[in-house]
């Protein structure tokens, strides 16, 4: 009789036993997949707030070629008819028509100031073989300060042509400066077609040339 019951009890403590981890097993299982879960919406957490929080000015790529003139914003390459509506014309061309995969040198003037010369490059991209000056794109802008200073105008990160050599090395890369010239510059390829350069004159502002036709011509 008393056998028996031993054993009965052994056989009871066995299935306890196999009961209690099996237990704690689930619960190791169940903290590992809450661990993860937590884990994983933390980081997405930390990547979302990363991006409320990155500023969107300071992003150059998406903002150099932004010029506004008079309130109004002219975005590098721009058609004949964006450029009129904010007060440029065609004043001359090497030549009347552009074709595929070339670049034509030229001259803009602006309608507020007489006799006024900006020189740019017309291009353009598509299936057509060429095109006729008008129908190209200005895919690169230079603005004379002295020519412009009647004019409000506004360059990337709120440069004018007003600002100093310390406002342009703040925004901008430095190429060269001493007492008598400075040149700040950024660019985004090697070939110096998609940015932007600052050229001064002693502490004056006189050019900014924006380009912005790195994807026009095979490399």
């Amino acid at each position: 009789m008393r056998k028996s019951i031993i054993i009965c009890m052994i056989a009871l403590l066995g299935i306890t036993g196999c009961g209690g981890k099996k237990a704690v097993e689930e619960n190791r299982q169940e903290t590992a997949v809450l661990e993860t879960s937590v884990s994983e919406a933390g980081a997405e957490e930390t990547k979302k707030s990363a991006e409320e929080t990155e500023p969107e000015g300071d992003d150059f790529s998406r903002h150099f070629s932004e010029i506004t003139v008079d309130g109004k914003t002219l975005t590098i390459p721009a058609t004949y008819e964006e450029l009129k509506a904010c007060g440029f014309e065609i004043k001359s061309a090497y030549k009347d028509m552009v074709y595929d995969g070339e670049e034509v040198n030229g001259e803009l003037t602006h309608t507020a100031h007489e006799n006024s010369r900006f020189p740019v490059i017309f291009a353009f991209k598509g299936e057509e073989g060429s095109k006729k000056i008008e129908d190209c794109e200005v895919v690169s802008l230079s603005i004379d300060a002295d020519t412009m200073k009647d004019t409000k105008i506004e360059f990337y990160g709120g440069l004018t042509i007003e600002s100093s050599r310390e406002d342009a090395a703040a925004l901008l890369e430095e190429d060269f400066a001493d007492e008598e010239s400075a040149q700040y510059i950024r660019f985004l390829d090697e070939n110096k077609r998609s940015g932007m350069d600052v050229y001064f004159y002693e502490d004056r502002l006189l050019t900014v040339h924006v380009n912005n036709y790195a994807d026009y011509f095979e490399q």
